[in-house]
């Protein structure tokens, strides 16, 4: 069963749309858009009025003149096209290409966390040209944690405003068009085996009721030596299974200093760390900023006149 989005009060919205110009343009592949929304159950879709070339509505649906992915790393929910009707699953993501009609919505009883950018350009044709013809749009994505990552990054870089910005911003773009085709390509029967122990070691470490199990009680669960299952589990995630339970915990961490006025040290309990300054100190680690520092700079007003 999917688990839903927690409450209303864990709603967040962030988005961005850059200005394209002929300077822009020679770069071959550009970022029109990006952002994520978190969705709560019984929410009102979309949550935001989109500028005229990307309006959206459910009843009339839209066709858009970029490409688009759409990344959902929680929730669940139904994409149409004009042929068929698909459904979203945590892990998903939805390719959006230029001039097809679809309308997507998350599911009233789950709602969902939705991550996406917009991107054109004659590099994104050719990518695009070359690759596989699907008539699903959806895709189910096998390296979850280096696509979530790559928004992050994404996102963080808009945010700040980095420095050759849209050259980052297309860098990015590129790692998870990579992605994205890599998750189409067919596995191996091992490699297939393999996958279904790491998404299963996932889901235990997602879980509120076995979060915080040991790993090596995972390893016992899965019918799979520790040693092996370390092995395997850095092999498919390029980290191992500590730091990629590190990693799920400073994600909550981050959703909750955005969302939400909790105290560092609630949500330092919250996201399973008993040591407040531990907490403190891998969240600085894994993000460049502390907890005071991120809440601070995803909730800075825009510069005026920014796109």
């Amino acid at each position: 069963m999917t688990k839903p989005i927690r409450s209303l009060s864990d709603s967040y919205v962030y988005s961005r749309y850059f200005r394209v110009d002929s300077r822009v343009r020679r770069w071959g592949l550009y970022v029109t858009t990006c952002g994520e929304s978190i969705i709560a159950p019984l929410a009102p879709y979309p949550p935001i009025e989109h500028p005229p070339s990307h309006h959206f509505d459910w009843q009339h649906g839209r066709r858009l003149s970029e490409y688009q992915i759409v990344y959902v790393s929680e929730g669940a929910g139904t994409i149409e096209t004009g042929t068929a009707a698909f459904r979203i699953a945590a892990g998903d993501a939805i390719l959006l290409v230029p001039g097809m009609w679809h309308r997507y919505k998350p599911d009233d009883l789950t709602g969902w966390h939705e991550h996406w950018v917009g991107f054109a350009g004659t590099g994104a044709e050719q990518i695009f040209h070359a690759g596989p013809k699907r008539k699903n749009p959806v895709i189910p994505i096998r390296e979850e944690k280096i696509m979530l990552d790559s928004f992050h990054h994404l996102f963080q870089s808009a945010r700040e405003e980095t420095p050759g910005l849209r050259q980052i911003l297309a860098g990015w773009t590129g790692v998870l068009v990579a992605l994205l085709y890599s998750s189409m390509q067919p596995l191996s029967a091992k490699a297939r085996s393999e996958t279904q122990i790491i998404e299963q070691a996932r889901s235990l470490m997602l879980a509120e009721q076995t979060r915080d199990m040991p790993l090596e009680d995972i390893a016992k669960s899965l019918n799979i030596s520790y040693t092996s299952f370390r092995r395997t589990f850095r092999e498919h995630t390029g980290a191992s299974p500590h730091q990629y339970r590190l990693h799920l915990k400073i994600s909550a961490a981050r959703e909750l200093l955005r969302s939400t006025d909790l105290r560092v040290k609630e949500i330092s309990y919250r996201c399973g760390f008993d040591d407040e300054q531990y907490f403190c100190r891998i969240f600085k680690r894994q993000t460049g900023n502390t907890p005071v520092e991120f809440r601070a700079r995803s909730r800075r007003p825009k510069k005026p006149g920014s796109p």
